[in-house]
């Protein structure tokens, strides 16, 4: 009696320390292990006040002593975790007794709200069919998906949260056993989630049955989440509602720079065959998002259209060079000369100052074009940064080099030739006769600032002989001849020179016209690096025609033709 009367003047003075020491030091707190936890609560030593309450409910099972043991454990540090492993064991012994009261449903839902690993998913359920309060998607949120991944089970809750868990890596299934779990008509929540289910498996005619019911007036639209807004306008769409969508589209306060917004958008107006609002709407997605993606739609836009005012838009909008550089690559092929404007815009920005692999492609371009002088530059500096490299890259290193060497600029120098009596042939240029050996010898020279365009004099020297129609043997003749390639991505080539007779018969001066050309040079038939390929037939149609101006019934003709597989080789 004593003792009760000190613990409840204690307990009204508030004076929790008095009231442990009374029960530890007189061994009395076995009798009251209530009043015991109570005051280490209040006195906010949590830990002791859980254990000691959940010691009590071991001994005598009376939820409201879990109740308080899980309160206080919550208080504690790793709050979750004990309290959740307190649960469990009173509902390894008494599941039907705990899952009845409603504060021990509402610690289990609570605790799993935070961090569901902590409960099996069956007790989950088991708690949440108590109280509906915990969606099924809180496995996918908190990415704990391995805890019910491959579970069979027949409770339509978990079959939920297996669906939620499925849905970004396979719609279509998430979406039908989401629908199986659903018994009559579904609710408004339901059908949104399977509108979004089925239109994220591009099965837009089912998702547009639940979209009815999901929406069903100008509110409902306007709760919708961009996602769940974006997936609404795309079922329209593709189901044929092409002018609602449209509209709807341009209502929307979407994030200018999500792609994919744009992307809708532009397939929305192609399908309403308004070519004004698609490029429109590339040309805007292009410059609020820089997508590379978009980019390249606006790429093959300019290149089909030839369009250089759009072009010139693209320039001018383009801050950082990525636009310009990709519209250099979607263009290299169809529209060289586009493509060198594009790298050149592209060039100004540091980043592609320093990027080797796009100044070789804008000198490989400028050189395509006939800019033998820019191209030149370009290579040198391309040299020169992959050199200040800590490790060059040897196989880039060759490339530069070689080609900055081919570029037709200032001196180029050629031999060639051959020797042999098995099979005489015949010298382009030099004879419609067949012989036993043939030198050519050139030194030539490219101009820098010609005054016509890829123009070059040519100094050469020609030897042959073993004529099989004559019985004298050699001729060496001196050419002296002025070059023009009239067109930069042809192998063509007009010439007008004088040639001069120093050894053997004949010791004439003859001036002549020549055409050669490499007729199909530049084209899908040439051995040209053709990127999207393996391999492929090429053929060459080489002609050559001379005729001398001091006798026009005196003319050389030279053709030959060659056709095969060009291989490309992995080299290591």
């Amino acid at each position: 009696m004593k003792t009760l009367v000190l613990l409840t003047h204690y307990k009204n003075q508030h004076a929790w320390s008095k009231t442990i020491n009374l029960l530890k030091n007189n061994h009395l707190w076995a009798s009251f292990p209530g009043e015991l936890a109570y005051a280490y609560s209040q006195l906010k030593q949590y830990s002791k006040s859980a254990s000691i309450s959940f010691q009590t409910y071991k001994k005598d099972h009376r939820n409201s002593d879990l109740v308080h043991a899980v309160f206080n454990a919550l208080q504690s540090s790793s709050g979750d975790k004990r309290a959740a492993s307190m649960i469990e064991y009173g509902l390894q012994t008494n599941k039907q007794k705990l899952l009845a009261d409603r504060k021990i449903v509402n610690n289990i839902l609570d605790i799993a709200q935070r961090n569901v690993e902590l409960f099996s998913p069956q007790v989950i359920a088991d708690a949440n069919r108590k109280k509906v309060t915990l969606s099924p998607n809180v496995w996918q949120l908190q990415h704990q998906c391995h805890m019910i991944d491959g579970l069979a089970t027949n409770d339509d809750y978990l079959n939920q949260a297996i669906a939620y868990c499925l849905v970004n890596s396979e719609p279509m299934k998430a979406a039908k056993q989401y629908q199986a779990t659903i018994k009559g008509s579904p609710s408004q929540q339901q059908s949104l989630v399977l509108a979004q289910w089925f239109a994220k498996a591009k099965a837009y005619k089912v998702s547009e049955t639940y979209w009815h019911k999901a929406v069903r007036n100008t509110s409902d639209l306007k709760k919708l989440t961009p996602y769940s807004r974006y997936l609404y306008i795309e079922t329209m769409n593709e189901t044929g509602q092409t002018t609602p969508a449209n509209q709807h589209w341009l209502e929307s306060s979407f994030d200018k720079q999500n792609e994919q917004w744009w992307k809708l958008g532009i397939d929305i107006a192609e399908k309403m065959d308004d070519k004004a609002a698609v490029i429109s709407r590339i040309e805007q997605g292009v410059d609020h998002t820089q997508s590379s993606v978009l980019t390249k739609d606006l790429a093959e836009y300019i290149a089909q259209n030839n369009d250089t005012a759009l072009a010139k838009k693209l320039f001018e909008r383009d801050k950082t060079g990525n636009a310009s550089a990709l519209l250099g690559y979607q263009t290299y092929q169809k529209d060289p000369e586009l493509a060198q404007q594009a790298f050149a815009n592209a060039y100004q920005h540091p980043k592609y100052k320093k990027d080797v692999n796009m100044t070789a492609q804008y000198a490989d371009i400028a050189n395509k074009n006939g800019n033998t002088v820019l191209s030149s530059q370009l290579y040198k500096s391309a040299i020169d940064q992959e050199l200040t490299k800590p490790v060059p890259d040897k196989k880039l290193l060759t490339y530069l080099q070689s080609s900055h060497k081919n570029i037709n600029l200032d001196w180029k120098y050629n031999v060639a030739g051959w020797i042999g009596t098995d099979q005489q042939q015949a010298m382009p240029g030099v004879s419609s006769g067949t012989g036993n050996y043939f030198l050519y010898g050139e030194a030539k020279y490219y101009f820098e600032h010609p005054w016509i365009p890829r123009s070059a004099v040519s100094i050469a020297a020609l030897s042959n002989g073993g004529f099989a129609h004559t019985s004298s043997g050699n001729t060496t003749d001196v050419d002296l001849s002025y070059q023009v390639q009239p067109i930069a991505s042809h192998e063509t080539y007009l010439k007008a020179g004088v040639r001069q007779r120093v050894s053997g018969d004949d010791h004439k001066t003859r001036p002549y016209v020549r055409v050669s050309s490499n007729v199909l040079s530049n084209d899908k038939w040439s051995k040209e690096w053709k990127p999207d390929l393996n391999h492929w037939l090429y053929q060459n149609v080489y002609a050559d025609g001379l005729l001398y101006l001091d006798n026009t019934a005196d003319y050389i003709l030279f053709g030959r033709y060659e056709i095969g597989q060009t291989f490309k080789m992995e080299n290591d």
